[in-house]
């Protein structure tokens, strides 16, 4: 599943709704050497009928993934990666929701 930033995306096949609310990015741009390859931080809305809660998904740190009542949420994949310059204007991610095992 993929949401770009600032929009909502109802999860098919369950009950949820996530939004895509913000970006940290501080992932090594592609043209330039740096010491550490950083990382791409994303703070996802989650909700469904009855709550929402907030999380914070990481492309190198922990966590990579987060739990909403019966499912468990994996940040896949953050574009574009960064280049020298500019901020890209949007940012897109590629999620994953699976339902826990009971």
């Amino acid at each position: 599943m993929r949401v770009t930033i600032n929009s909502s995306v109802e999860v098919s096949g369950t009950p949820l709704t996530i939004r895509f609310v913000s970006v940290q990015d501080s992932r090594c741009p592609t043209s330039v050497q740096c010491v550490w390859a950083g990382d791409g931080a994303v703070v996802l809305l989650i909700a469904d009928a009855t709550r929402s809660a907030t999380d914070t998904l990481h492309t190198t740190l922990e966590p990579k993934a987060g739990t909403f009542g019966a499912y468990r949420i994996t940040l896949v994949s953050l574009e574009p990666y960064p280049t020298a310059g500019p901020p890209p204007p949007t940012y897109l991610v590629t999620l994953r929701v699976e339902a826990l095992p009971d």
